[in-house]
C-alpha cells in the first residue's frame, strides 16, 4: 500500500465527469467487485437524460499520488427548502413512471484504501448543512455504501436498511443440455428440453448495427408494451424519456461491442425480444418481451436459452437475472444470491427540528 496519503477531489459537473471517464473506466476494470451500473457509460447517460435543474452532480474521485484508488459517484437532489437536499446514486432517484432502475450500485473502491475513503466521504457530508437525508436502492448488502452508513457516519446520523429481494444469477455450463439441467424449476427444465428438442424451429437475429437499432427497439417496445397491455398495466416504455435513455444507451454500448439486443422467432413469428449487455465476465438481462404462446413451452424459456448460448460462445461466466422477490420466476433458474437492500439516512431530530423553526421563522416573521 503506497505511503502517500489519500485525496478526494469533488466533480460537480457533468463535463468534469466525462473528464474523469477514462480513470473510472480503469478503476473499474481493476476492481473486482465493480458492476455495469457504475460504468460511466452508464452515469453519464443517466445525467444526460434524467438530471434536473437543481440537482448536482456531487462525486468524489479518491486518488493516491497519481493513481484513482476510489469514486463515489454521487448527486444531491433538491426536496424543498424545508427539507433540503437528498443524496442519491447517480443512476436513481428519477419518477418512477420512468425509472430506470439501478442495481448494485456502489462508492468503488480498492480494497485496501476503503476506510481511508469512507472516512473522507463521512466528513464531507457532515460539513454539508444543507443534507438532511441519504437513499439508496437496490444495494448488494454488504457493499461499502452500506458500511459507510452504519460504521463512518457520526451518531448525528440515523441509519436504516429494508430487504428488497435477491440478486438471481445463472453459471453459464459447458453446454446446452448441462444447462438445462442445472436450472432448479422442474417445469422450466421440461419444457427448456422441449425447445433444445425443437431448436432447429428457432432463429436468433442479433442487432450488430446502430442504424438497426430503431428497428429492434421497436419491436422489443411493441411487444413489451402489447402483452402487459392485456394484463390492464403500462409500462415505463410508453414513456420517451425511458425509451431515449435506453436506445441511446444501446448506441454507446454497440460502439463498445458489449450490447445484447436479439429478436427471436419460432418458425418465422416473433415470440421474444431481449435486451441486456455484457460487463466483464456477466451478461446482465435487462428488459424483453415475450408473446404468451396458445400451446407448446414459454417463448420466455426459449429467450433466456438463446441469451445463455450467447454468453457460452463470448465465453461469459455469468447471467445475470437482477433483482427479484422470494417469489419470482427467476428462483426457476437460478437460486437466489446475496440480498439486496435500501439503505436510508437521516439526520438526528434535534437537527430536522432546529431546520424547521428557522424554516418557519423566515416564513412567517
Amino acid at each position: 500500500m503506497s505511503s502517500s496519503p489519500v485525496r478526494a477531489v469533488t466533480l460537480t459537473s457533468l463535463d468534469a465527469l466525462r473528464e474523469w471517464q477514462p480513470r473510472l473506466d480503469e478503476l473499474l476494470q481493476s476492481c473486482e467487485q465493480s458492476e455495469f451500473f457504475n460504468t460511466s457509460v452508464w452515469l453519464i447517460q443517466w445525467c444526460e437524460t434524467y438530471l434536473k435543474p437543481g440537482d448536482l452532480i456531487w462525486c468524489h474521485a479518491f486518488t493516491c499520488g497519481d493513481q484513482l484508488i476510489g469514486f463515489a459517484p454521487f448527486y444531491r437532489k433538491s426536496k424543498s427548502r424545508l427539507l433540503g437536499e437528498e443524496l442519491h446514486f447517480i443512476g436513481e432517484g428519477e419518477p418512477e413512471a420512468v425509472e430506470v432502475s439501478s442495481e448494485y450500485q456502489d462508492i468503488v473502491i480498492l480494497p485496501p484504501f476503503a476506510a481511508a475513503c469512507l472516512s473522507i466521504l463521512a466528513d464531507s457530508v457532515t460539513h454539508l448543512s444543507s443534507l438532511n437525508s441519504l437513499v439508496f436502492k437496490n444495494v448488494l448488502s454488504g457493499a461499502h455504501v452500506e458500511q459507510w452508513l452504519t460504521r463512518y457516519l457520526p451518531v448525528t446520523w440515523r441509519a436504516s436498511s429494508r430487504v428488497l429481494g435477491s440478486r438471481y444469477r445463472i453459471q453459464v455450463a459447458p453446454s446446452k443440455a448441462a444447462q438445462v439441467s442445472a436450472f432448479p424449476g422442474s417445469r422450466v427444465r421440461r419444457q427448456a428440453r422441449k425447445w433444445l428438442n425443437n431448436d432447429s424451429s428457432l432463429q436468433v437475429r442479433q442487432c450488430h448495427d446502430e442504424h438497426a437499432l430503431p428497428l429492434f427497439f421497436d419491436s422489443l417496445k411493441q411487444l413489451h408494451q402489447s402483452e402487459w397491455a392485456k394484463r390492464g398495466q403500462t409500462t415505463a416504455m410508453s414513456q420517451a424519456d425511458f425509451v431515449d435513455f435506453h436506445l441511446n444507451l444501446a448506441k454507446r454500448l454497440i460502439q463498445q461491442q458489449r450490447l445484447v439486443l436479439f429478436t427471436l422467432h419460432h418458425h418465422h413469428e416473433l415470440i421474444a425480444v431481449f435486451y441486456g449487455w455484457t460487463f466483464k465476465q456477466t451478461l446482465y438481462y435487462y428488459q424483453s418481451g415475450v408473446k404468451r404462446l396458445d400451446s407448446g413451452p414459454a417463448a420466455g424459456i426459449a429467450m433466456h436459452l438463446a441469451a445463455l448460448n450467447i454468453a457460452r460462445k463470448s465465453s461469459i461466466f455469468d447471467y445475470d437475472l437482477m433483482i427479484g422477490d422470494e417469489t419470482s420466476y427467476k428462483g426457476d433458474f437460478a437460486s437466489s444470491g446475496q440480498t439486496m437492500v435500501q439503505l436510508n439516512a437521516y439526520r438526528g431530530f434535534a437537527k430536522w427540528l432546529a431546520r424547521c423553526r428557522l424554516w418557519y421563522r423566515r416564513r412567517f416573521r
